[in-house]
């Protein structure tokens, strides 16, 4: 369980997140791809003690079960549930389950800055089934960065970190946005000092007598 004993889920859905992978795609494209796993717990009565009634894995408990969906996906898949949801708490019907997701979502790059930009990722998800539209509410858990590896070319900025919910509407929305920062090295090794390098050539015209106009000229 991620939430907190004395925490009241009734009427809430809570996500937790564990970060796996990222790779930030090439900026025509504006998009990333990501693996993660989301944990969801929450409160259902009268699922819990079906459960515990029957303690079978085949009835469809996978119906009852407030999975997201990914509003700026552009694919995604998801691994399949291997088992039913764990009873926390029979008196409150309290729910555990996790699942792993893998996909390409679309993001918008700001490059304004590059090679020294910093772009901001984003994850919105949506409660989309019917059961707890305008009846839940989403709220985040701490984001987990276990055994995340490098981010080819950006590193990952740890916190900080938005959470921000949408109010209203029968669809509850949460955008998690987190940060990651360009490696200029390379582009300020192999660009940018060269650059510099080249435009430098061009003052050593200045370095010769006003009145050697043929010299002057050849650098220009």
């Amino acid at each position: 369980p991620l939430v907190p004993d004395e925490f009241n889920l009734k009427g809430e859905v809570c996500v937790g997140l564990r970060l796996y992978s990222l790779q930030v795609e090439q900026h025509s494209r504006s998009t990333f791809t990501a693996q993660f796993r989301i944990f969801y717990e929450w409160c259902d009565e009268e699922l819990a003690a079906s459960l515990m009634a029957t303690k079978s894995q085949t009835d469809s408990w996978d119906q009852h079960i407030p999975e997201v969906r990914f509003l700026n996906q552009v694919e995604c898949a998801a691994e399949a549930w291997t088992r039913a949801p764990r009873v926390i708490d029979h008196s409150t019907g309290r729910m555990y389950i996790h699942r792993r997701y893998s996909g390409v979502f679309v993001q918008r790059q700001e490059c304004g800055l590059f090679p020294f930009d910093t772009q901001k990722i984003q994850l919105s998800l949506q409660l989309g089934k019917k059961p707890f539209r305008g009846t839940h509410s989403l709220r985040l858990l701490p984001l987990e960065f276990r055994g995340v590896p490098s981010i080819e070319g950006y590193q990952l900025l740890r916190p900080p970190l938005e959470a921000q919910r949408r109010a209203g509407g029968d669809k509850p929305e949460l955008t998690v946005t987190f940060e990651v920062s360009r490696e200029s090295g390379f582009y300020v090794r192999n660009l940018l000092t060269w650059l510099v390098l080249i435009s430098s050539l061009a003052f050593i015209g200045f370095l010769l007598p006003l009145r050697a106009l043929e010299e002057r000229g050849a650098f220009i």
